[in-house]
């Protein structure tokens, strides 16, 4: 018994100096500092992450961007505009011309004079599981004696592809009943 009154004794001690619970304070606060320096470098992680998604898909969306404005730049000069002048006809042959060569484009003749076509295009990546897309819409116009081309949309679209597979099933969660 003279044994568990002295460790009795120095607890009681301990706790009268409040040397015991600076003790306990002190590693509670090294606790909750850890806690938190792993959260940090948990979120600094993810972050990062997510930046490189982001600059790949910036890069992906700008490289796609460029081949649209060359489409674009191909469509206009295919159309000849300056030198067709006020001739729808020869500007409806230019355009069936350049779908021949262009499967991702589409036009419509209109019943006005001052808006003949519509034009639709796309320009879409390839290679890729979920590829992004360009899409775009032109109209003909009349000013100043003769036929312009402007764009009306310009439209960025990326397909998200939902796999179930990626989603937690029940048979993943276990429960343990007692």
């Amino acid at each position: 018994m003279n044994g568990k009154g002295n460790e009795m004794q120095t607890v009681k001690n301990h706790l009268q100096n409040n040397r015991g619970a600076t003790s306990v304070l002190i590693m509670i606060m090294m606790i909750i500092l850890m806690v938190f320096g792993v959260a940090a470098l948990t979120t600094s992680v993810a972050s990062r992450k997510l930046a490189q998604k982001n600059a790949g898909w910036l890069t992906e969306y700008y490289a796609l961007q460029g081949e649209a404005q060359v489409v674009y730049a191909h469509l206009d000069e295919a159309l000849n505009l300056a030198d067709a002048g006020e001739d729808i006809s020869r500007i409806e042959a230019s355009l069936n011309r350049f779908l021949q060569e262009n499967t991702n484009c589409s036009f419509q003749r209109t019943d006005l004079e001052s808006q003949p076509f519509i034009i639709n295009m796309k320009v879409r990546e390839s290679g890729k599981e979920v590829p992004k897309e360009i899409q775009m819409g032109f109209i003909l116009y009349k000013g100043e004696g003769r036929y312009h081309l402007k764009a009306t949309k310009w439209l960025q679209y990326q397909a998200e592809i939902f796999d179930p597979e990626d989603e937690p099933h029940f048979s993943d969660i276990n429960i343990k009943i007692k």
